[in-house]
């Protein structure tokens, strides 16, 4: 669409792959093309990057020291193939071998970023809350972790007083919901800011 004299394409993937999102784009790569926190092997395109790394070590560092939480587990959507999928999965194991925890495949939930996802897979895997071998578990998002949170409390457990659950995104609901939810702020708006700070610069050559 015309902007001034710019002409802008704005993309929205969560479900694509760092190799799909480029295929997707390569049609575009004679444009400059901005990404948010997906650097991508393509001509002409810049990048900006979020890390979660701190957020993650902060959090279970909090959950060792303060909690004497030593089981930590984390409902991931890695099988999207997103980037920040894997970042934030990446960023899980960092935070815990920091705090001297070891990792554990088997405290390793699977869902795509949806409630009914995550729902979905710790039903399957824990029968009973006998089943359940962690004392608190990060989330990959926020609806991630409401899901978490309902699986839990079917199974007879008390969040966050048998199992402590954390999110990721701070969305609307995590301060609406009658348990309010613990989370992570990515500061979606000083990322697009950013971004278009970046965009003016190589508009300028800059």
């Amino acid at each position: 669409r015309p902007l001034g004299q710019l002409q802008y394409t704005l993309v929205f993937a969560s479900y694509l792959s760092p190799d799909e999102l480029k295929k997707h784009l390569k049609n575009f790569s004679k444009k400059k093309i901005i990404s948010v926190s997906v650097p991508l092997d393509l001509k002409n395109c810049y990048s900006t990057k979020l890390s979660c790394d701190d957020s993650y070590d902060e959090i279970i560092s909090h959950l060792v020291t303060e909690h004497n939480k030593t089981r930590i587990a984390f409902a991931s959507a890695h099988k999207t193939g997103s980037v920040e999928a894997f970042e934030r999965l990446d960023g899980y194991k960092k935070a815990l071998e920091k705090n001297g925890l070891s990792y554990d495949e088997s405290l390793i939930f699977d869902g795509v970023f949806t409630y009914q996802s995550i729902y979905s897979d710790l039903q399957e895997k824990l029968k009973t809350k006998e089943d359940v071998k962690f004392d608190a578990i990060l989330a990959a998002n926020d609806m991630m972790a409401f899901g978490c949170i309902s699986a839990l409390e079917n199974l007879g457990l008390k969040v966050p007083d048998d199992v402590k659950v954390f999110g990721y995104d701070n969305i609307a609901q995590s301060k609406k919901n009658n348990l309010t939810l613990s989370t992570i702020d990515q500061q979606i708006y000083v990322q697009g800011r950013t971004c278009a700070e970046l965009a003016y610069k190589v508009i300028n050559d800059e």
